[in-house]
């Protein structure tokens, strides 16, 4: 029995320690909770739930990322089209880049926004656009107005609506005696598969001065032209689509 009491003290005093020591974890795991807890309502103020939150940010990413996607790929088209050669025509509010393009299988594609060229001639300029973006006020051009490529002026000198059939694809690509941009789009009634019933063409041919020297000077060189062959074979079936 004394045996017993003796063993007792340091029994009581074990649990007392031990009960001590599970207060301390308590409390420390307590702190830990409510400084979670303090700094998660900081990142969720709303204090929504994990389901919520995620249904929260999968619609918020399909909602920006097509904004993310434009404003990612637009910039690229901005930047290649400063180095193009731009087309200005004042009067009807024209200005636009001029890309250039290559004939795939007998047909050329003028650029959704801004207006392409096409040249296989070194004096002329065959430049093409969409008469439902970029070369909207086309129709309004009128003779002897003044337009601007590549900061070189031109005077307008024809202004004319022909039928799909009759336009000569030869003709406007072949060699010119002075320097001549020809702007074609769309016109009349609108056709299946993005085309049209004529063609709003027009001429214009860089400004000189007129002095004498100059005038004398262009019929000497109008009577020793050589004409430049042109692979007039291979545009017999040419196919242009400037409209979108």
């Amino acid at each position: 029995m004394e045996g017993a009491w003796k063993f007792n003290p340091f029994y009581w005093m074990a649990l007392d320690r031990l009960d001590r020591a599970n207060q301390n974890q308590k409390s420390l795991s307590l702190a830990r909770s409510n400084h979670s807890l303090r700094h998660g309502l900081k990142l969720n103020p709303l204090r929504w739930s994990s389901r919520t939150l995620r249904v929260f940010f999968v619609s918020l990413f399909m909602i920006l990322a097509p904004f993310y996607f434009f404003s990612g790929i637009q910039p690229v088209s901005s930047i290649e089209a400063t180095s193009y050669p731009e087309l200005r025509l004042p009067e009807i509010d024209l200005a636009t880049p001029v890309a250039p393009l290559e004939m795939t299988e007998r047909q050329l594609i003028a650029p959704a926004t801004i207006a392409g060229s096409y040249s296989q001639a070194p004096n002329k300029q065959f430049i093409i656009g969409h008469s439902s973006t970029v070369f909207r006020n086309l129709n309004q051009a009128t003779l002897y107005q003044h337009l601007y490529y590549n900061d070189i002026e031109y005077t307008i000198t024809e202004v004319e609506v022909l039928a799909k059939a009759d336009v000569d694809m030869t003709a406007i690509l072949d060699t010119a005696d002075v320097d001549t941009i020809i702007i074609m789009t769309c016109a009349g009634t609108p056709l299946p598969e993005q085309d049209a019933t004529h063609r709003l063409i027009v001429t214009a041919e860089r400004t000189q001065p007129k002095s004498q020297n100059y005038v004398n000077n262009t019929v000497e060189a109008a009577e020793t032209t050589t004409s430049v062959n042109t692979p007039t074979a291979s545009i017999s079936n040419f196919i242009v689509t400037p409209e979108a």
